[in-house]
C-alpha cells in the first residue's frame, strides 16, 4: 500500500461528464440515423426515376406501335425495343429489392434506432445518478458527517480490495494456557457479526504465546539465552505488526466489542491513518454513520464508483422546522423554516456494492487460519508475520498436571544440583548463594524441594544455623530433564546477584526469610 496520497475523483463531476458523454451519444447516433435514412431516400428517388424514364419511353413506343398498325406500318422493330424495356424494367426492380446498398442503409438505420434507445436510457440514468450525487454534496456541504464529494482513486477493482482488506482490524485471542487460538475480524465497520475463526499453524496444531511465564520471568537476566528477549509484559491486551492480541479470552471480537463496535480495541488503531476501510479514521464512535464512506471508491478501468453503503448512505433531507436567525440589532430569533435531517438514501444506482468482492477476498484467507504455515493470501500472511512474531509451535514452557515427589524432583534436575553444589569455589561465589553452597557441600542441611506447575520449574529451602531460610527456585527445559551423562562443574557459571547458570540449568537464590 502506498504512502503517497491518492488522487481524488469528484463524484459530480465525473457523473456530468457522463451525463454530458451520453447527450453527444445521442446526437451522434441521430445524426448516423438521418444519415442512413437520406442514404435510403437518395437510393428510393434514384430508382423511381430509372422506373419513371422507363415507363415513359414504354409509353411513348405503345403510341408509336398503335400509329403503325393503324397506317398499316410494320411494328416488329418497335414491340422488339418495348419488349427490351420491359425486361429491363423488370430487371432494374429485381435489383433494387436485392440491392445490398439499400438493405446496408436499412441495417443502418436499425442499428442507429437500438443504438439510440440504448443512449436515451444511459442518458436518463446518468441524470438520475447526477441527481443523487448532487445530493450527496449538498448533504455534505450541510455537514461533512453525512454525503461525500469524492472518492480515492484505484487503477482496478482488486487493488481498492487489496488495500481494503489490508486495514481491516484483526483481533486474536490468547488462552489462559497461551494457545493462540482465535482470530476475530471485522469484514465492515460496526459488523453486528464479525467473524471469528479458530487459528491453528497446521492442521490442528496450535500456536502458543512464546511469553516468560510470571513465575520465571527472573530466567531474562541471564543473557544470550531464549529467554532475554522474551516478552514477560503483565499486559493482558498488546499490539504486534497492527495486530491486536487479548489474553485470556475465549471469543476476541466479543472481548474487544463491549459496547462500542471496537470496544477498548479502538485504542490500537486510533492512530493509523485513514484508509478505504475507515476514511476518517477509527475511533470510539459508536454510530455507524461515522464510517459512512467506508469503502467508498473509484475505478478508473470500470469508470465506477463502489462503497459498502450503497443501499444505506447517509444524506441529509431538509424538513420544517425551527430556526434561529439573528435580527438587525443581533439578537437571536427563532422562527419557523426548514432544518436538516439526517436519513438513509439508496444510492445503489450511483455506487455499485464493494462487499461481494471483500466477502470474495476474505473467504479464501480465512480458511487459511487454519493451517497458517501455508498462508498465501496477503490477510492470511499478514495474520501470520504478526503472530510469528510472538508465537511459537512448540511451547518453550509446559504444563505439569501434578506435583512430584523429592525423589521424583531428584531425578529430574538432581545432577545439576549436584554439579553446582560441587563446583569448585571461586570469587563469585558470595553472599547466600556461598551459603547455601556451603551448607548443602558440607552436608549440613539437606534442601527441601517442590515443584511448580510449570514442567521443569522447582522451589527450595535450607535451614541455617541461624534459623533462618534461604530460599531458591530452580529451572530447567524439558528437554533437559534427566540427563543422562554426568553434569561437569565447568559448566556452572555463576552470575551477579544470586544467578547461577548449570549448563541448560538455571538457578536463582532468591534471599532469605524468617
Amino acid at each position: 500500500m502506498s504512502d503517497t496520497p491518492r488522487n481524488k475523483v469528484n463524484i459530480l463531476s465525473v457523473c456530468e461528464a457522463n451525463l454530458a458523454h451520453a447527450y453527444a451519444k445521442i446526437e451522434a447516433v441521430k445524426k448516423a440515423r438521418k444519415e442512413a435514412e437520406d442514404q435510403v431516400s437518395a437510393i428510393e428517388s434514384r430508382h423511381q426515376a430509372e422506373m419513371k424514364a422507363a415507363n415513359l419511353e414504354l409509353s411513348k413506343i405503345a403510341t408509336l406501335i398503335q400509329d403503325n398498325e393503324r397506317e398499316g406500318v410494320p411494328t416488329e422493330k418497335l414491340e422488339k425495343k418495348s419488349s427490351d424495356i420491359k425486361d429491363r424494367i423488370k430487371m432494374s426492380q429485381a435489383s433494387h429489392s436485392q440491392s445490398v446498398e439499400l438493405d446496408a442503409a436499412a441495417a443502418s438505420i436499425k442499428k442507429a434506432e437500438s443504438e439510440l434507445k440504448s443512449a436515451e436510457d444511459l442518458h436518463e440514468q446518468y441524470k438520475a445518478r447526477q441527481a443523487l450525487a448532487s445530493g450527496l454534496k449538498v448533504a455534505y456541504d450541510e455537514n461533512a458527517f453525512y454525503g461525500a464529494i469524492d472518492a480515492p482513486e484505484y487503477e482496478t477493482l482488486d487493488e481498492a480490495v487489496d488495500e481494503y482488506v489490508a486495514a481491516i482490524p484483526l483481533v486474536v485471542s490468547i488462552s489462559e494456557g497461551l494457545s493462540i487460538d482465535m482470530v476475530g475480524l471485522w469484514q465492515v465497520p460496526h459488523s453486528e457479526a464479525p467473524l471469528q475463526v479458530d487459528l491453528f499453524s497446521e492442521d490442528q496444531v496450535a500456536y502458543r504465546y512464546n511469553r516468560l511465564p510470571k513465575q520465571v520471568e527472573w530466567l531474562s537476566k541471564f543473557a544470550g539465552t531464549e529467554y532475554a528477549s522474551m516478552p514477560r509484559s503483565d499486559e493482558t491486551r498488546f499490539s504486534v505488526e497492527g495486530v491486536v492480541f487479548v489474553i485470556g479470552s475465549s471469543k476476541p471480537a466479543e472481548e474487544a466489542a463491549g459496547h462500542k463496535w471496537m470496544g477498548e480495541m479502538a485504542e490500537f488503531f486510533l492512530n493509523k491513518p485513514p484508509s478505504i476501510y475507515s476514511p476518517d479514521g477509527i475511533n470510539y464512535h459508536s454510530d455507524k454513520g461515522f464510517y459512512a464512506r467506508s469503502g467508498l471508491c473509484y475505478i478508473k478501468s470500470e469508470g465506477k464508483f463502489y462503497s459498502l453503503w450503497s443501499t444505506k448512505f447517509p444524506s441529509i433531507e431538509r424538513v420544517p422546522g425551527k430556526v434561529q436567525k439573528a435580527d438587525r440589532w443581533g439578537t437571536m430569533q427563532t422562527e419557523d423554516g426548514m432544518v436538516p435531517k439526517g436519513l438513509q438514501v439508496d444510492v445503489s444506482m450511483l455506487l455499485e456494492s464493494l462487499y461481494p468482492a471483500v466477502a470474495k477476498r476474505i473467504k479464501p484467507a480465512a480458511e487459511e487460519f487454519k493451517a497458517l504455515s501455508k498462508a498465501k493470501t496477503p490477510l492470511a500472511l499478514r495474520l501470520k508475520e504478526a503472530i510469528e512474531k510472538v508465537g511459537v509451535t512448540e511451547s518453550t514452557f509446559e504444563s505439569r498436571g501434578k506435583r512430584l515427589s523429592e525423589a521424583e524432583i531428584t531425578k529430574e534436575v538432581g545432577a545439576y544440583w549436584e554439579a553446582f553444589i560441587n563446583s569448585p569455589w571461586e570469587g563469585m561465589i558470595l553472599g547466600d548463594v556461598a551459603m547455601i553452597k556451603h551448607l548443602c557441600e558440607r552436608k549440613i542441611e539437606t534442601p527441601h524441594v517442590w515443584s511448580h506447575y510449570l514442567k521443569g520449574h522447582y522451589a527450595l529451602r535450607v535451614r541455617t544455623r541461624d534459623h533462618d531460610w534461604i530460599l531458591a527456585q530452580v529451572y530447567c527445559a524439558p528437554k533437559h530433564l534427566s540427563p543422562k551423562a554426568p553434569i561437569s562443574p565447568d559448566e556452572v557459571v555463576y552470575k551477579p546477584n544470586g544467578y547461577v547458570k548449570v549448563g541448560p540449568c538455571f538457578i536463582k537464590v532468591v534471599g532469605r526469610e524468617k
